[in-house]
């Protein structure tokens, strides 16, 4: 059985890696032989996975990821996805590529019609950086997703997932924002998740008006609105100072000058 399993997965690397056959479906089986008893059976998927990771500059492992997750989750234990999944997940180290694959988990994470599922997204979730962008759809989704919360497993990972984007991570440290915009939209964002992730950890019921003058909306408000006072402020001193009359004290030096010119004049006359 050693040697069968061992030439079908020289066959298929052969056949995938060159094009000869689509990848779709195979893909879930070939990862099931990284948890093979043999080491050179392992050591041949991994090799596999390498390879496959480098087509279409990623984009071929991405297109995959969403089926492997729905084939090992009916096909394998909790503990051995997320051996495999971990292992996949790294390959996602472009920001383009795990941005798209963390709004598409967002998006899967909140259609989860049970419980594995849920922790099974989440985990997949977990394993990459949390963008802005994605923060963003776990806000907008969140009226579903609160309720998958009510499992421990899909609120820790949800919370460590909004732990790591506090960090510069390896894809977006290159990438930050040139101003401040971006950077504030991000840490609202996230401040508005973890409120929602702390009242969902407290067994709280998530109610749309609980987001309304919240901390980090009544700072921002607070904040705008006395930037803009001081604005107003300084604009008011400028314009005070621009018409300001000319003022009629005399140069000092002037009227000894003109003193002395008409000493010169009397002399002249005399």
């Amino acid at each position: 059985m050693l040697g069968v399993r061992k030439t079908v997965l020289l066959v298929l690397t052969h056949l995938i890696l060159n094009d000869m056959v689509k990848s779709r479906g195979f893909l879930s089986e070939i990862s099931l032989k990284l948890l093979d008893v043999d080491s050179e059976v392992q050591a041949s998927a991994r090799l596999f996975f390498c390879e496959f990771a480098n087509k279409q500059n990623g984009a071929a492992l991405y297109n995959a990821i969403p089926d492997v997750i729905s084939r090992l989750g009916t096909d394998v234990s909790e503990p051995d996805f997320q051996k495999i999944m971990k292992f996949l997940m790294s390959f996602m180290d472009k920001e383009r590529l795990a941005e798209n694959l963390g709004d598409r988990l967002v998006l899967r994470l909140a259609s989860a019609t049970d419980g594995r599922s849920a922790r099974d997204v989440s985990f997949c979730l977990n394993q990459i950086p949390c963008s802005e962008k994605v923060l963003k759809r776990l806000v907008e989704q969140w009226k579903t997703i609160a309720s998958r919360c009510s499992d421990d497993a899909v609120l820790s990972n949800l919370k460590s997932a909004c732990a790591k984007a506090k960090k510069p991570s390896k894809v977006d440290k290159d990438a930050a924002p040139k101003d401040g915009e971006a950077a504030v939209v991000s840490k609202n964002s996230l401040e508005l998740l973890e409120r929602r992730l702390a009242k969902a950890e407290a067994g709280e019921l998530w109610n749309s008006d609980d987001d309304e003058g919240g901390p980090s909306t009544t700072a921002s408000a607070d904040a705008a609105k006395g930037k803009k006072k001081a604005v107003t402020k300084g604009a008011l001193k400028v314009s005070s100072k621009g018409n300001k009359t000319p003022s009629k004290t005399p140069v000092k030096g002037r009227g000894k000058k003109a003193k002395d010119s008409s000493d010169e004049d009397e002399d002249s006359v005399s």
